[in-house]
């Protein structure tokens, strides 16, 4: 079974990061690959 994670990231001012989609803002995230991490995941999902 393949689910989805979402984090938030602030940086030292207190912002949050999130995405713009062409429907609003959204926080990074989605789907865990096949035998990758929770960890893994988010840290993928922010990089990309």
């Amino acid at each position: 079974m393949v689910g989805s994670r979402f984090g938030v990231v602030f940086d030292d001012n207190g912002k949050i990061l999130v995405v713009k989609l062409d429907r609003g803002f959204d926080l990074p995230g989605g789907h865990i690959k096949n035998g990758e991490t929770v960890f893994e995941a988010i840290k993928r999902e922010f990089l990309e």
